[in-house]
């Protein structure tokens, strides 16, 4: 740039002599490191500070003179022996002690018994049976009384045809004239009486 022109854009800077220029000081270099990790280790250390520090709320100290009074009065109270008994204090305190004393009976949950008495009741079931089975006899042909043999036969638990009858008593012997017997539908009609027919149809 010519002198003309740094005359009008810089007058300030124009006037300085080129002799008297910037100077750097002695040993400005040497120490010119340390300076600039110094000056950013106190920024980082600024900034957690700022970010760590301890604030007081909004409005903290408009209240605090309240509060700070009624902790003293409340303490002051407290240390004092207080002789008075309030008003209509003993008019409620019976209904007070009887409201403490009455505890609410537990009731007991129909799940909760039944969760015991099932498996309960399901051993001693299978105990049951366990221990009749064990005392039971063995059946044989002998031991039935014929009363049980008539019941069986009346009641057609066993199977009866001519043919096992013949075979089981081929010593006895049976006379077919009792079986040539004829009747008419009249003859039985009359031989049997409505009550008669009543009680047959019943019992079988």
């Amino acid at each position: 740039m010519k002198k003309q022109k740094l005359h009008k854009v810089a007058p300030i800077l124009n006037s300085i002599s080129k002799k008297s220029g910037f100077n750097t000081p002695n040993e400005y270099f040497e120490t010119l490191e340390i300076d600039i990790l110094s000056k950013i280790k106190t920024e980082e250390l600024n900034s957690e500070i700022d970010k760590n520090s301890f604030r007081t709320p909004d409005a903290y100290f408009d209240t605090i003179e309240d509060i700070v009074i009624a902790k003293l009065k409340a303490k002051s109270f407290h240390n004092k022996e207080n002789t008075k008994v309030s008003d209509n204090y003993f008019d409620t305190l019976e209904d007070t002690v009887i409201s403490k004393l009455k505890t609410p009976k537990r009731v007991i949950s129909l799940k909760t018994v039944s969760k015991y008495l099932v498996p309960i009741a399901i051993a001693a079931s299978l105990l049951l049976i366990f221990t009749l089975n064990t005392n039971k006899k063995t059946v044989t042909f002998e031991s039935l009384a014929t009363t049980d043999l008539e019941l069986f036969i009346d009641y057609g638990m066993v199977d009866i045809d001519t043919q096992t009858l013949a075979s089981t008593f081929s010593d006895i012997e049976i006379k077919t004239e009792e079986f040539d017997l004829f009747l008419t539908d009249s003859e039985v009609l009359n031989y049997l009486t409505d009550e008669d027919l009543e009680t047959f149809i019943y019992t079988n």
